[in-house]
C-alpha cells in the first residue's frame, strides 16, 4: 500500500488541470491523447455494469478518469508497450485466470477462447462462482520461478495459455489488457522489477498537458486524482 501511495503522487504530481474544454465527444484528454467518450463508457461499465441512461456515479466516474490520465503517463514512457509485449519480456504478470478440472478441459477451453468466444461471457457461463472474471493480482514474472516458462509467446496478440502448477492443478490464463488493469499496479510491479523502467516519468510530467470535462471534475496534482468541482 505504500508503494502503490508513493507511485500514485509520483506519476501525478507535476500534472496540472486546464480549465478550457470544448470537445463535447471527449472525456478528458493528456496532450494529444483523448479520452473519448465511447472508451469512457466502456470503461465504466467494467467498473459498474449496471450502469445505464447515460447517467454516472460521480466517484467511480473520476476513479476511472484518474486511472486513463496515469495511463497515458506511463505510456508516455513507454511502459504501457513494454506490458503489451507480455510477461516473458515485461516481467509483469497481470492475468485472470480460472481453474478447470483437468488440462483436457483447459486446453478444449483455450481452442474456444482463439477461435473468439468472449472472455467475460466464457466465465459468467461456465464458472460464475468465479469473481471479477477472474481478475488477480499483477506479480513479476520472476515469482513464477521454474514455472514461469508456461508464459513464453503470452501477449496482447496470444493472450490466452494453459498453465499447469505444482501440485498439478490446472488454470487457463487469459493476459489482462491496458485497459483492465489499474496503471498503478503495473507501475508498481515494474518498480519491482528494474527502476529504470519508471525513470522518465519525471520528464513527462514536467511538460504534460491534461484536461478533463468539468461535469465531471477537475485534475488536482496534490490530490494525484480527479476531485469534483466545488
Amino acid at each position: 500500500m505504500i508503494r502503490r501511495t508513493a507511485i500514485a503522487i509520483a506519476c501525478a504530481a507535476a500534472l496540472s488541470g486546464c480549465a478550457t474544454f470544448t470537445q463535447d465527444d471527449v472525456v478528458a484528454s493528456v496532450d494529444d491523447a483523448d479520452l473519448e467518450q465511447a472508451d469512457f463508457d466502456a470503461r465504466y461499465a467494467g467498473v459498474a455494469p449496471d450502469a445505464s441512461g447515460g447517467r454516472y456515479a460521480g466517484d467511480i466516474a473520476r476513479t476511472v478518469i484518474t486511472s486513463w490520465i496515469i495511463e497515458q503517463v506511463l505510456d508516455q514512457v513507454g511502459l504501457i508497450e513494454f506490458y503489451e509485449q507480455g510477461p516473458e519480456t515485461s516481467g509483469i504478470t497481470c492475468v485472470s485466470l480460472v481453474r478447470p478440472t483437468d488440462i483436457v478441459a483447459a486446453q478444449e477451453y483455450v481452442d474456444r477462447l482463439e477461435r473468439g468466444l468472449d472472455w467475460t461471457d466464457f466465465v459468467a457461463a461456465t464458472f460464475p462462482e468465479v469473481p471479477d472474471g477472474g481478475d488477480v493480482s499483477c506479480i513479476p514474472t520472476t515469482t513464477l520461478g521454474p514455472l514461469a516458462f508456461q508464459l513464453a509467446g503470452m501477449s496482447l496478440e496470444r493472450p490466452y495459455a494453459v498453465f499447469l502448477f505444482d501440485d498439478q492443478s490446472v488454470a487457463v490464463l487469459r493476459m489482462r489488457p491496458t485497459a483492465e488493469v489499474d496503471p498503478l499496479e503495473i507501475a508498481a510491479i515494474a518498480q519491482a522489477v528494474d527502476p529504470e523502467l519508471l525513470a522518465d516519468v519525471g520528464n513527462v510530467l514536467d511538460r504534460v498537458d491534461v484536461t478533463v470535462d468539468p461535469q465531471f471534475g477537475r485534475f488536482d496534482p496534490e490530490a494525484g486524482s480527479v476531485v469534483a468541482i466545488g
